[in-house]
């Protein structure tokens, strides 16, 4: 299993207020600083940061792995530190 980000046109389209796979706009939040990874650049959110929460199924088929989880994206569009990698 190879683990990789959400490609540039999904986290845009997330950010600007597409549905998750609930068919919900995301939820905003602020990181603690732990437990809060970007799913497009696969980095922690600082603590203080904004990020966005989703649901999100990965997987296009059925299969064992195939469920729906939240997933989180840094959100630069707020972000008051310029630390988030350039994916962002």
């Amino acid at each position: 299993m190879k683990f990789s980000g959400l490609t540039e046109q999904q986290s845009t389209a997330l950010r600007r207020g597409g549905p998750d796979a609930f068919g919900n706009p995301a939820e905003t939040a602020v990181s603690g600083g732990s437990g809060s990874l970007c799913r497009r650049c696969l980095k922690q959110v600082p603590k203080g940061e904004p990020y966005l929460n989703l649901a999100h199924k990965p997987f296009t088929t059925t299969q064992p792995y195939s469920e729906i989880g939240p997933i989180f994206f840094a959100n630069p569009a707020k972000a008051t530190q310029m630390v988030v990698c350039r994916k962002c």
